[in-house]
């Protein structure tokens, strides 16, 4: 009957063919794996309800298995789940009840009719190249010549030893004992290596032999004539050398002569077409000791040799891997240990959880840290009698799913957090940290942890709450730097438009005084002036004939000209009164001090002014020609905003103009500078009925653009220290933005030159009741 069909076993992807044995814990079947029909062998566990202790033997048998790769070892191909239980699944090495096999092994025996005399005379031996001069004589049959049943004990010796070092020892003196030669030498490979492994001498004193077991190097030995052992090698050919003399050519060395062997036989062992080994024979007593016979023997002893030390290396490496296997057991049993107390003091629980190409969730490994965190045994949860995703919390379901499907499609880790409700009802946080493996049924494996992170989520919270106090708080603290900064710039601001006032008021003051008196008393000097010259017409005419002292006084004095030119001076002078008079009032519109609410002002007026404080810099001097002012005013109306402030705005702009004008005439002659002339262009108009802009640019220096997104900043400058303050456009970029509404900005080019463009509203943004009612408006265009 069927096996599948005897224990209802229903394995996806595998066909079950027979039970090929069972035991207490487990049970072995042959099957046929469905995708590629191939044949193979299924181990599974017996018991329903398997211990988290089984499992994870039952796996780490299979990462043991599947690691080793050595020859005549099964392969093991996976670890196959199936309804919360797992199948291996390893390669069909043909394996039968071993009642099965030692009844046909009788069998066998029963049917076998062996005659060894008849076997052994029948032997085809090799081809030998016979090197002696003369041939040697044999006998009709080996048994005339040895005892052929101790040449059957020898071999029953050979094919019962196992151990190499032992077979290498008892093969050594048979073939000697066989051979009747006085020393063997048998050699064998190692490591690509071939090494002299034994050697074994007759005493004929005594009558006894002797094995001697030492390992040398081929290449190091004098002890065999290497030549001859490289040509054996080479040619898989025995050879028999009798008084050093051979047909063979190159094989005759140092060591020949100087040993001078009498009778010499080198032979290949070979099993299967592979060479195992070499035997190195020496006789110097006779000739002739290597007989036909002989070789016979020794051809039946090496082809048993050969054999059993395939057996016996065989026989060795299984010993070395059994030893390797027992020490990663024993080691894989330790880290089993410390993986189970890990396992038991992690915070949580180390998990393995399966999902088929069906759907179907498999927990096949959880910690026995589960109960702890999910209240649940291991037990419950491996045997499907709870599951764990029936407790995750309603609202982070979809999560999961969308993590869970994002790990299959990408094979990238499972990292996740989420809330399960204990069946106590507790609310818990979790987090999971897992690596997919894709199997080779389509399956997908983690092997991860979950762990309780309700604590760090109360810190997070914690932390988070904190964050937000400490956020607001720095934006306190920056909004009151931002105030100070505001208040250091005012106070600049104040300060120095205060001392600029002071300063240009006093000097508006003290001219004044003096310009009054003048200009007062011009018209009575001019009055007093024309009655003496009506006195001196009134002299002369009375006295026509001055005498000649008077007469040389007039023409001294040239009375006629002072009587025309006196006049004009005067006249001239009162010009002058007046050219003194509009100036110092330009300096008190410049300097004139701001009230607290905005004004009517003409900004011509204010950019005049504040070109004739700055007049003295626009000069000529010995290094540069007459800066050039070109001024393109437009028809502007009067606007509201604080002039003093505005002024000041002109006054910083224009004075960086100059700077940058100045700066670019370093290194260039008086004549390359009048050809390329200093300008600076003031360019007012209206974009919009409601907004007046004012352009000032010079073909300076320019600036780069990491410059230009820094230039208004707070203390930045470009100069050399003591040459600025870093507070001048940041000022003017207070006054126009903060304090009218408006905006400034610039465009610049390096070598070519910098513009500052200001756009103001005509109207202030809050209605002042102070603002006169009636305002006419003042356009001033100089010529």
């Amino acid at each position: 009957m069927d096996a599948a069909v005897d224990l209802k076993i229903a394995i996806p992807g595998y066909h079950l063919v027979e039970q090929l044995h069972c035991g207490s814990k487990t049970v072995v079947y042959r099957a046929v794996r469905e995708a590629d029909q191939q044949a193979v062998v299924l181990k599974l566990l017996v018991r329903e309800c398997r211990t988290c202790r089984e499992l994870l033997q039952f796996r780490n048998q299979y990462a043991i298995a599947k690691s080793l790769k050595i020859p005549g070892i099964v392969h093991f191909y996976s670890l196959q789940p199936y309804h919360n239980k797992y199948a291996l699944v390893m390669e069909d090495f043909g394996g039968i009840f071993l009642k099965q096999h030692a009844q046909k092994q009788s069998q066998a025996v029963q049917k076998l009719n062996f005659k060894p005399l008849e076997s052994l005379t029948t032997i085809n031996p090799p081809a030998i190249d016979q090197s002696s001069p003369t041939q040697s004589k044999s006998s009709n049959s080996i048994c005339d010549s040895l005892d052929f049943a101790s040449v059957l004990k020898a071999a029953q010796v050979l094919s019962s030893t196992i151990q190499l070092e032992e077979l290498i020892t008892k093969l050594s003196k048979i073939i000697l004992e066989n051979s009747g030669a006085e020393t063997c030498v048998l050699l064998l490979p190692f490591n690509d290596e071939w090494q002299i492994s034994a050697i074994a001498s007759f005493s004929a004193q005594d009558n006894t032999f002797i094995v001697q077991r030492q390992v040398q190097p081929l290449a190091q030995s004098t002890v065999v004539p290497t030549k001859l052992i490289h040509y054996v090698k080479d040619n898989l050919d025995s050879v028999v050398i009798e008084d050093g003399k051979t047909n063979i050519s190159g094989i005759i060395g140092e060591y020949f002569l100087q040993h001078q062997p009498k009778n010499v036989l080198c032979m290949p062992i070979i099993n299967q077409n592979h060479l195992v080994a070499i035997v190195y024979l020496e006789k110097g007593a006779t000739k002739g000791a290597f007989t036909r016979d002989r070789l016979e023997i020794l051809n039946l002893l090496c082809t048993h040799a050969a054999i059993s030390l395939a057996n016996a290396r065989l026989y060795q490496q299984l010993q070395t891997y059994a030893q390797q296997l027992e020490q990663s057991l024993e080691k894989l049993r330790a880290s089993e240990g410390r993986f189970q107390k890990l396992a038991d003091r992690v915070p949580g629980i180390i998990y393995q959880v399966c999902i088929t190409p069906d759907g179907s969730f498999v927990v096949s490994y959880v910690s026995s840290g589960c109960y702890n965190l999910y209240e649940l045994t291991p037990e419950e949860i491996i045997a499907g009698r709870q599951n764990l995703r029936l407790m995750e919390h309603p609202d982070d379901v979809a999560g999961i799913d969308q993590a869970i499907m994002h790990s299959i499609q990408t094979m990238t880790p499972f990292v996740h957090q989420w809330r399960i409700i204990t069946p106590s009802g507790i609310v818990k946080w979790v987090q999971a940290a897992s690596r997919p493996e894709r199997q080779a049924d389509g399956s997908t494996v983690w092997d991860g942890l979950i762990i309780d992170i309700s604590d760090r989520k109360l810190a997070e919270a914690a932390l988070l709450h904190s964050e937000a106090e400490l956020r607001q708080k720095s934006q306190q603290v920056e909004q009151t730097l931002k105030e100070l900064q505001t208040m250091q710039l005012q106070l600049v601001q104040n300060e120095k438009m205060s001392a600029l006032g002071n300063l240009v008021a006093g000097v508006a003051h003290e001219i004044n005084n003096p310009v009054g008196f003048i200009a007062g008393n011009l018209q009575p000097a001019k009055d007093y002036v024309n009655d003496l010259f009506g006195l001196i017409d009134l002299y002369q005419q009375k006295l026509p004939n001055p005498d000649d002292d008077i007469a040389d006084e007039i023409a001294a004095i040239d009375l006629e000209y002072v009587r025309e030119d006196l006049p004009k001076l005067i006249d001239s002078m009162k010009l002058g009164i007046e050219r003194i008079g509009s100036i110092s009032t330009s300096l008190r519109t410049f300097s004139r001090a701001d009230l607290d609410y905005k004004v009517l002002f003409n900004i011509h007026e204010g950019i005049e002014s504040t070109i004739l404080i700055l007049k003295h810099r626009l000069k000529a001097n010995e290094n540069h020609p007459t800066i050039e002012v070109l001024k393109e005013y437009g028809k502007l109306p009067s606007i509201e905003c604080f002039p003093g402030q505005l002024n000041q705005v002109f006054m910083n702009l224009l004075a960086n103009a100059i700077d940058a004008l100045e700066e670019s005439n370093q290194g260039r002659t008086f004549e390359q500078i009048q050809a390329n002339p200093n300008q600076i262009t003031i360019v007012t108009s209206m974009p919009d009925q409601d907004h007046v802009r004012i352009a000032i640019a010079d073909n300076g220096i320019g600036m780069t653009e990491e410059v230009k997104q820094r230039i208004f900043g707070h203390l930045f400058t470009t100069k050399a220290v003591g040459k600025g303050t870093g507070l001048g456009l940041a000022i003017a970029h207070q006054i126009i933005v903060e304090k009218h509404g408006g905006t400034i900005s610039v465009d610049s080019v390096p070598q070519q030159g910098t513009k500052f463009i200001i756009t103001i509203p005509v109207k202030a943004r809050v209605e002042n009741s102070h603002i006169p009612t009636e305002a006419e408006e003042v356009f001033h265009v100089p010529n």
